[in-house]
């Protein structure tokens, strides 16, 4: 390590050395770690979720394969196709109220699909849990690249790490 004990040193000199994800999470400030750690936990708890969704609309709502593939790819559009739009409030209106609000709203969208028992109700969830991921996803972004340190500001707003995806385990 370097001779200068400031955290942006310690994180910098973690990174340069190679050493994996959990030790530059170790030397990553508590909120960092909180976005990533909950980033990591949303994405698999979602890719959890996904195919027993589809078996609960499709046996529990008696939804057929169309529907339910259009309430999926509903959600889809929502959260991917208006990425920029969360991007864009991100800046405007600060990252750390949308990071606690996306994560409210998706927790909402998703208790609404435990709960529903009709397709308008279904719709609501499915843009809820959209809604959620865009208001999260891009404000995370930010927030991580303001966090980072000189040339890591790059690396924070388009790599893996620290975004949180749950691939990030294991690309390092």
């Amino acid at each position: 390590m370097t001779g200068s004990s400031d955290p942006a040193s310690v994180r910098a000199a973690v990174r340069a050395s190679g050493l994996g994800l959990w030790a530059q999470l170790r030397v990553a400030t508590r909120p960092v770690r909180v976005i990533v750690i909950s980033g990591l936990f949303m994405t698999i708890g979602f890719y959890m979720l996904v195919p027993f969704l589809a078996a609960h609309l499709q046996q529990g709502l008696g939804f057929t394969a169309g529907v339910i593939g259009l309430v999926l790819g509903l959600r889809t559009f929502c959260q991917q196709g208006l990425y920029v739009v969360g991007g864009s409030l991100s800046d405007r209106l600060g990252c750390r109220s949308l990071i606690v609000a996306g994560a409210l709203v998706r927790a909402i969208g998703f208790l609404m699909f435990g709960f529903a028992t009709t397709l308008p109700i279904v719709v609501v969830a499915a843009v809820l849990t959209g809604l959620g991921g865009v208001l999260f996803g891009p404000a995370s972004r930010s927030y991580l690249a303001q966090e980072a340190v000189g040339a890591d500001r790059v690396q924070a707003s388009r790599s893996t790490w620290p975004v949180p995806r749950s691939e990030s385990c294991w690309a390092r």
